[in-house]
């Protein structure tokens, strides 16, 4: 006969497969939508990016020879996978991406129902496929964010696992997951610095130094581990030292001279005790060592004066002397290593110059903090319900000292949620590293904000169930759902303002924009852009041996062309926050390439850059007319060209407004500039225009205007 089912069994059974129905309807429904909307929404930006990069490589390319790309390893990886299974298009690296989503999302059911119970995983497993599929945020689904946040959900969700179980594979895994993030984007490093922070935090607080170091150990052996995933694209490309400059590999190097540096200087003092060498020296009179101390001066001036006065050496030689004697030169060396190892992990992280710092140059934090705070307001839902868990956990830890109370809460609950707390603060500051706050950075606060919510839901599970009252917090509890309910309408509906520009999208466009509801019905729209045109005339009037080349940031022509560029930067979109020497030679660089090798069409996308208050470095400048459009492009005579170029970059360099009256006696040719919208100070635009020249010479002199699409021109080779 088969053995009986217990009550608590089946009760258990049940339970659970309610849970997973009521998950299934609350979040799979939208995640499911989401899905469809990012399917069926080409992605002209960093989507196409990598997409392109991704074929490049498959084709036989060399990265950082053949190709350049934005992508970091994991998120070419993913992309790699996807296009060599599915072929040169979005599709493949889509589905990578949702199965890693749907996955991060049962593992953080299955975690948060083990610690904090089935209301919490049921509520924060919700709220993350909800937000985590917001078209609000989601952007065209192809973002390193939503591939970097799978992983961050297992480290922590591994990790939860490990303290609930105390089984050492779980902190492996959370350290092999823990690492993969970075290799996405830099930000993912928010994971990693929570769960190190946490172990050496907790096993300080309980004094417990063995269980630091093998924790710490173990979670290091799991870090390592991970670079096996990334190591597979820089084997992949024949440059396996690569890896080892990156910034965690770096960390790791770093970390493992420390810990010989901890370990030598423990065995000493341990030595030291065993020897009873600190009870011996305390035997030795204080007068004897204040005159060793005295004496040890006074021999070195006595011996600096008598080889001075036998060689007669300088004073820069005093202080060689000096620097060389060993109880000065052994901690010099000590302090000049210590920087040493703090300088190779600045230079692997890249703080130093770059994408972020340049673009800090042109725009300031009082446009980027409205921006941002929008942005938290639209997110209320995933940011109050983990601000509600970590002041929750806050109140209770201070009623602990006002209190006076020696004894921590006893439950897991109550530390672990100072982990996901850390996490969550951690991915709400990093929105404010970049002054590019587009809206795919806002994913990772959703997605450690609904795993924390978890503690603040079983604060409540718990209270009701003791509570012999249970109304009150019925009805407490049904008042925070119906709330949260009500401010998350706005991500089905759509967004009444802009978070990006605070704009009236009802005012200005008939309607709300960016919700569930709203972008179903703009996917035809979707797929009917200029730039999706413009790649279209491209693959039917031209042959797959053929190249173009796109100028400015919208790749994905590339991937609706399906064709390749002949140069190795095949796009650019940091043209206005690069150094005008570097941009210089940059442009020289892709001159001579494509010299030697033309390619059949160039589209000149005439994008606007950020920060997006900069007129587009044309290949070939167009007016303007009385709204502000442009016109028509400029006749390709030199003296017009040069008379123009003059004029053009006087007004980007000295904030010339062409709508001045002074405008009006200058020659007649500025008549083409009077209605340009462009009026601000810009010196190092003037400088960029003119690096420019080579590159629109190019242009002009060897292609010919096919047609317009929206804003891009389309070039083919004359």
């Amino acid at each position: 006969m088969p053995a009986a089912v217990s009550p608590r069994t089946r009760r258990f059974s049940v339970g659970l497969l309610i849970s997973i129905i009521i998950m299934l309807i609350l979040g799979g429904i939208p995640f499911g939508i989401g899905k469809y909307i990012e399917f069926n929404s080409p992605g002209p930006f960093d989507s196409g990016a990598f997409v392109y990069s991704a074929k490049h490589l498959l084709g036989g390319a060399k990265l950082g020879v053949d190709t350049d790309s934005s992508a970091r390893p994991n998120t070419l990886l993913a992309n790699v996978i996807g296009v060599a299974i599915f072929g040169f298009n979005e599709t493949g690296p889509k589905i990578v991406q949702m199965i890693l989503q749907l996955g991060s999302l049962a593992f953080m059911f299955y975690a948060l129902r083990k610690v904090f119970g089935s209301v919490a995983s049921v509520t924060g497993t919700t709220v993350a496929a909800i937000y985590l599929s917001a078209p609000l945020i989601a952007k065209f689904g192809n973002v390193k964010e939503q591939f970097m946040i799978p992983f961050m959900i297992a480290a922590a969700c591994s990790f939860l696992l490990y303290e609930h179980a105390q089984k050492r594979r779980w902190l492996v895994l959370s350290g092999f997951f823990a690492l993969q993030p970075y290799y996405f984007k830099p930000t993912g490093l928010s994971i990693v610095i929570a769960l190190l922070t946490f172990i050496i935090t907790a096993n300080l607080l309980r004094k417990s130094l063995k269980q630091l170091i093998t924790e710490t150990g173990l979670f290091a052996a799991g870090f390592a581990a991970g670079l096996l995933v990334p190591g597979i694209l820089y084997l992949w490309q024949g440059n396996p030292t690569g890896l080892l400059r990156t910034l965690p590999a770096v960390m790791l190097q770093v970390g493992c001279v420390f810990a010989v540096l901890i370990l030598v200087l423990a065995a000493i003092i341990i030595g030291a005790k065993r020897i009873h060498l600190i009870t011996q020296l305390q035997q030795v009179s204080k007068w004897i060592w204040i005159a060793g101390l005295c004496l040890i001066p006074v021999m070195l001036i006595i011996s600096i004066a008598i080889i001075k006065a036998e060689e007669g050496f300088d004073n820069d030689d005093i202080a060689s002397y000096i620097r060389n004697i060993p109880m000065v030169s052994a901690p010099a060396k000590l302090v000049r290593f210590v920087d040493s190892q703090v300088a190779r992990l600045l230079a692997a992280s890249g703080l130093k110059g770059g994408y972020v710092s340049n673009s800090w140059k042109a725009i300031g934090l009082s446009k980027l903090a409205p921006q941002i705070f929008r942005y938290y307001k639209a997110l209320s839902v995933p940011i109050l319900l983990a601000l509600a868990s970590t002041l929750t956990a806050a109140a209770i830890w201070l009623s602990g000292l006002i209190r006076k109370t020696k004894t921590t809460p006893a439950d897991i609950q109550s530390k672990l949620v100072w982990l996901l707390a850390i996490w969550w603060i951690l991915d709400m500051a990093f929105v404010w590293g970049s002054p590019r706050s587009y809206e795919q950075y806002y994913l990772p606060l959703c997605a450690s904000g609904a795993m924390l919510a978890g503690y603040i839901v079983w604060k409540w599970q718990k209270r009701y169930t003791l509570s012999p009252n249970k109304m009150p917090w019925l009805a407490g509890g049904l008042a925070a759902a119906i709330t949260l309910s009500c401010l998350s309408i706005p991500i089905f509906i759509g967004q009444r303002y802009s978070p990006d520009t605070g704009a009236d999208y009802v005012k200005n466009y008939g309607g709300r924009r960016r919700g569930f509801g709203p972008s179903l019905k703009e996917l035809s729209s979707r797929q009917k852009g200029a730039w999706i045109a413009v790649g279209d005339y491209i693959r039917t009037h031209s042959n797959k041996e053929d190249t173009i080349y796109v100028w400015g940031w919208v790749p994905g022509i590339y991937v609706q062309a399906q064709r390749l560029a002949p140069v190795s930067r095949a796009f650019y979109g940091d043209m206005h926050v690069t150094p005008p020497r570097k941009f210089a030679g940059t442009i020289d660089q892709l001159v001579r390439q494509m010299k030697g090798n033309s390619p059949k069409f160039i589209v000149d996308t005439r994008k606007i850059h950020f920060p997006n208050d900069r007129p587009p470095l044309e290949l070939w400048p167009h007016t303007y007319s009385k709204n502000k459009s442009s016109g028509l492009p400029l006749p390709n005579d030199p003296a017009t060209v040069a008379q123009y170029d003059l004029l053009y970059k006087k007004l980007l360099a000295e904030q010339f407004d062409p709508r001045q009256k002074e405008f009006s006696r200058l020659p007649a040719m500025t008549c083409w500039l009077q209605y340009a919208p462009w009026t601000k100070a810009m010196p190092d635009e003037a400088e960029r225009y003119e690096a420019m020249k080579p590159l629109r010479e190019f242009v002009m002199n060897n292609y010919r205007i096919v047609g317009q699409y929206g804003n891009h021109v389309l070039f083919a080779r004359k």
